[in-house]
């Protein structure tokens, strides 16, 4: 009996002294995780603030936007403003291949390019407006072509949008 005892103490200490050594790199293996877990969550907070961009979506048409713009959208159109003043907006028209029938009324045709690295067919046309007081607007019209259903014009004022945001606005265009 005295030999049961002694072997069930022994085994006891060399349960309790085996549960101690491996505990140890399971804790520091689980602090390591949790502060990795806390570095990747600190570096999502950074990516999510480095993040520019929202995603407005059309009836057939999705495109990335800058998170400094103010956003409202409507029927199959949206308006954008910059720190309360309007700098464009994505119209959807009716389809025509016809530049001249797209362009607003009363716009000069400046300069019109065929834009390449685009998902979808993109023309860029260069406008001149004139104002009531005889002095001339600038504006860039991009026209993208979905299936020759319709077409969007986004439309910029040159004076608020520089014309790389309007290119990387048109990059980001996904047809629906």
């Amino acid at each position: 009996m005295k030999t049961s005892f002694i072997t069930l103490l022994l085994m006891c200490l060399l349960l309790t002294s085996c549960s101690q050594i491996s505990n140890g790199p399971i804790e520091e293996h689980n602090n390591q995780m949790s502060q990795n877990s806390l570095s990747k969550n600190a570096n999502s907070a950074e990516v999510e603030e480095m993040q520019v961009m929202s995603v407005v979506q059309l009836d057939h048409l999705q495109v990335n936007v800058s998170k400094q713009w103010t956003v409202n959208q409507g029927l199959d159109s949206v308006t954008f403003s910059k720190d309360g003043i309007a700098i464009g907006g994505i119209d959807g028209l009716g389809y025509s291949e016809e530049i001249g029938e797209l362009v607003p009324n009363h716009n000069e045709i400046e300069k019109k390019v065929e834009l390449k690295n685009t998902k979808i067919k993109a023309i860029e046309v260069i406008t001149k407006s004139d104002l009531l007081e005889g002095s001339k607007k600038e504006e860039v019209h991009v026209f993208l072509f979905i299936d020759q259903t319709v077409v969007y014009d986004l439309h910029f004022d040159l004076g608020g949008v520089d014309e790389a945001s309007v290119l990387s606005l048109v990059e980001s265009a996904i047809p629906l």
